[in-house]
């Protein structure tokens, strides 16, 4: 939908988990449908991809559980 409402020569700027770190325990109920590593990088297959980043990062919850996160970041513009 995001792609359908972006005029000529705008950007979708995304940032979102994907599933190369497993999803933890304590997330499980709030991160359903995690996507695949790259996945939206393909969905923007006609735009012009300005950047993507492929991170992982360290986190800590409020109540002390740490983990991993693996994250996609896309800045994708659309053409004319």
């Amino acid at each position: 939908m995001l792609k359908k409402w972006t005029k000529a020569n705008g950007y979708n700027i995304i940032a979102l988990f994907t599933d190369e770190e497993p999803v933890p325990e304590d997330l499980k109920d709030v991160m359903v449908g995690v996507f695949k590593n790259g996945e939206i990088k393909e969905y923007y297959y006609d735009w012009e991809i300005k950047l993507f980043e492929n991170k992982k990062f360290n986190d800590e919850h409020e109540n002390g559980i740490k983990h991993c996160h693996a994250l996609n970041k896309i800045v994708a513009q659309k053409p004319n």
